[in-house]
C-alpha cells in the first residue's frame, strides 16, 4: 500500500469518527445559530440597519466573522484528541500492524480536522444569502461568501487546528491545553480593551475584525470602526498563519516518527 493510500485511509477513518461524534453536531449547531443570529435582524433591527441587509459583502463579513470567533474556542474540543484517542482506544497499534507510517498518519489526522471544521460552515452558504433575500429583498452573490471563507475563517481555523493537535499530542493530555488555550481565546476574542495592533487583528481569534473593514468598504461610517491594514500586512500575517501551522506540523510529524519507530523497535525484540 501506498503512502497516498494510507493517508486518504486514514483521512475517512479520521473523518467517520468526526460525523459520528454528537460534539461535531452540537458545535455545528451552535457556530451556525450564532453566526445567523449576529447576521440577522435579531441583532440588526433598526429601521437604519435594512441597507446593511442589502450587501453580500456586509452579510458575509458579519456571518463568518461571528463564526470564527466562536469556531476557534470550540473547535479544540473536536480536534485535540485525534492522535490521543487512537491511543486510548489502542487503534494506534492496529494503524501500524496495517503498515501506516508516521507522516499519512498526522497528516491524515490533521487533514480530516481541517475538512471537518470547513464542513461544519457549510449552512452559512445557505443561510446568509436566504436572510439577505428575506429581508434585504435582493438576491445574494457567493463571491463575497467564497472570499470570506477564505481569507477570515480558514486562516485562522488551520491555524487552529494545527496549535491544538500538535500542542495536545505534545503535551500528552488535552486537559493541560484547554485551560491556558481557552483563557487566551476568551481575553482575545470579547475583551475588546486588551490592546492590540493592527497587525493582530489578522491573526487574532475573533474573526479577524480588520477584514471587516474590507467587506464594509459600501458603509464608510461602520468601516471606520475597524482598524485599516494594509495589503502587506495582511500578506505578512497570513505567511504567520502559514509558517506557524507548517512548524507545528514538523514538530508534531518528528515527535510521532520517534514514537513509532521506538515502539516498533521494542516490539521487533527477541524475548
Amino acid at each position: 500500500m501506498s503512502d497516498v493510500a494510507r493517508f486518504w485511509g486514514i483521512t475517512w477513518y479520521e473523518l467517520k469518527m468526526r460525523w459520528r461524534s454528537a460534539g461535531y453536531w452540537i458545535v455545528t449547531l451552535l457556530v451556525n445559530a450564532y453566526a445567523l443570529f449576529v447576521s440577522s435582524p435579531l441583532n440588526y433591527g433598526s429601521p437604519e440597519d435594512l441597507p446593511f441587509f442589502r450587501s453580500s459583502w456586509w452579510m458575509a463579513g458579519q456571518s463568518f466573522t461571528a463564526a470564527t470567533t466562536l469556531m476557534s474556542g470550540l473547535s479544540v474540543f473536536l480536534v485535540a484528541n485525534s492522535i490521543l484517542r487512537d491511543r486510548t482506544l489502542r487503534t494506534e497499534e492496529l494503524l501500524r500492524a496495517r503498515g501506516g507510517f508516521p507522516g499519512a498518519y498526522v497528516m491524515g489526522k490533521w487533514t480530516a480536522s481541517l475538512v471537518a471544521l470547513g464542513f461544519a460552515v457549510v449552512p452559512l452558504f445557505v443561510g446568509g444569502p436566504f436572510t439577505q433575500w428575506h429581508v434585504g429583498r435582493m438576491p445574494a452573490q457567493p463571491g463575497p461568501f467564497l472570499l470570506a471563507f477564505a481569507t477570515i475563517y480558514l486562516p485562522t481555523i488551520v491555524f487552529v487546528t494545527t496549535l491544538a493537535l500538535s500542542a495536545t499530542t505534545l503535551l500528552g493530555d488535552q486537559r493541560l491545553f484547554y485551560v491556558p488555550y481557552l483563557v487566551v481565546w476568551y481575553f482575545d476574542s470579547f475583551q475588546f480593551w486588551v490592546p492590540r495592533p493592527a497587525i493582530r487583528e489578522v491573526v487574532n481569534f475573533s474573526g479577524a475584525s480588520a477584514l471587516l473593514r474590507l467587506f464594509l468598504s459600501r458603509f464608510p461610517e461602520r468601516a471606520a470602526r475597524y482598524p485599516k491594514i494594509t495589503t502587506g500586512e495582511l500578506l505578512c500575517n497570513a505567511g504567520i498563519l502559514l509558517l506557524s501551522s507548517l512548524a507545528l506540523l514538523v514538530v508534531l510529524h518528528r515527535k510521532e516518527a520517534r514514537a513509532w519507530t521506538s515502539g516498533e523497535a521494542v516490539a521487533e525484540r527477541p524475548a
